[in-house]
């Protein structure tokens, strides 16, 4: 116990970035800053540095992990900024190993590292990368500000994984998420959801972990949103076991072209894998095409979900809702009807109520060798076999 003890990092480096709560940063407020954080980091050696840049604060802290750990819960109380976020947090074993050594903490004027008068700001002393006595301070001021663009980077990547593909976009285009105006439009809406979730999931837990089943969900999520994003869908949000997306108005053979493709991976995952409960992996599918409101929803600095909300939206969860009484894994509305480019292969499902509307709904499926569901008792067979195995 002793050694593993003895092994662990005992330093820690917090990267955090936020916002001056008095506008752009003046050299009196960050003169402040620098006193207080030289006089109090010393007694701690905890070392770093200070990036300003018009109204944000960017922040190298180092140092013992205890120090370094409630010098930050200070540091977020403060009240010259909010919106503290902390984009990178590393440990380290040894003092050798710090990246500001000789910094209590100092000043790094970013505009300065590309001036054409080729000296770098730090602290307001003019450095010239030609003066061998500069020359450890302006690598150290290098590293912080490659540091910073590494710190963000990494968290770019983090929020393109876990944000809405389309508010991912917007920021890769240059656009404020949070500036984009909620407007009334035309969309198809799908539902997506995975058959059976609840025995598949109970089925699992007899004789795997809890993680087999997040697997298996992972596995369905990425054929379900690889594909859509392939024929030039939006994928809107995961709900559950459910994923809900949409296309333009004016792309409904692209939604049923995109639905008949999942089936059919989905079924060639079936056919192909060794992996039993691979082999229950089903689907069902809703599509309705009408008016819809996309934009933000929520309230900005809690929860913003940039979503799409309206009377399709309702229509399309209950029609795939409405497929699992079908012999068929796909549904659709009279207005994707309409669009299609052939209506050859349309059947019609008959006129359907669903829960909260008061009009009755035409529904419509499309006649395709993915889109046969298969009977109950051979279901329950699949689900059988599938548990006898384990």
């Amino acid at each position: 116990m002793s050694s593993i003890q003895e092994q662990s990092p005992q330093y820690t480096r917090v990267q955090y970035v936020s916002l001056s709560t008095q506008g752009v940063i003046t050299e009196k407020i960050k003169s402040q800053i620098l006193a207080s954080s030289n006089k109090n980091n010393s007694k701690r050696h905890i070392t770093g540095c200070l990036i300003c840049v018009k109204d944000m604060f960017f922040q190298i802290i180092e140092g013992k992990t205890d120090d370094v750990e409630n010098l930050y819960t200070t540091i977020v109380k403060d009240k010259r900024h909010n919106n503290v976020v902390c984009v990178d947090k590393s440990q380290f074993f040894n003092e050798e190993e710090r990246m500001f050594p000789s910094w209590d903490m100092k000043s790094l004027d970013v505009d300065s590292l590309f001036s054409a008068k080729k000296e770098v700001l730090i602290c307001g002393e003019n450095c010239n990368p030609l003066d061998p006595a500069h020359k450890r301070v302006i690598e150290t001021a290098f590293s912080a500000f490659t540091t910073l663009m590494g710190s963000l980077f990494r968290a770019q990547q983090v929020f393109k994984n876990y944000a809405q593909p389309s508010v991912s976009r917007f920021v890769r285009e240059g656009l404020n998420p949070l500036c984009i105006q909620s407007v009334e439009t035309e969309k198809i809406v799908l539902f997506v959801d995975l058959v059976n979730y609840t025995t598949l999931t109970e089925i699992i837990s007899q004789s795997r972990s809890a993680s087999e089943i997040v697997r298996i969900l992972n596995v369905f999520f990425t054929i379900v949103m690889e594909i859509v994003e392939e024929y030039g869908g939006d994928i809107t949000k995961l709900i559950g076991d459910c994923v809900m997306c949409h296309f333009d108005g004016h792309d409904s053979q692209k939604a049923i072209d995109c639905s008949l493709k999942i089936l059919q991976q989905l079924e060639l995952l079936r056919n192909e894998t060794t992996d039993p409960f691979e082999k229950l992996i089903f689907c069902t599918i809703g599509i309705s095409k009408g008016k819809v409101i996309l934009g933000n929803v929520g309230t900005v600095g809690r929860k913003l979900d940039y979503t799409v909300i309206g009377d399709s939206v309702n229509t399309s969860a209950r029609l795939q809702s409405f497929a699992s009484s079908t012999q068929y894994y796909l549904i659709f509305d009279e207005n994707v009807k309409n669009d299609l480019e052939s209506g050859d292969s349309v059947i019609f499902c008959g006129s359907i109520e669903l829960k909260g509307k008061r009009n009755t709904v035409n529904a419509y499926t499309i006649e395709n060798e993915y889109n046969r569901r298969l009977l109950k008792e051979d279901l329950k067979a699949l689900y059988c076999s599938v548990s006898l195995e384990m």
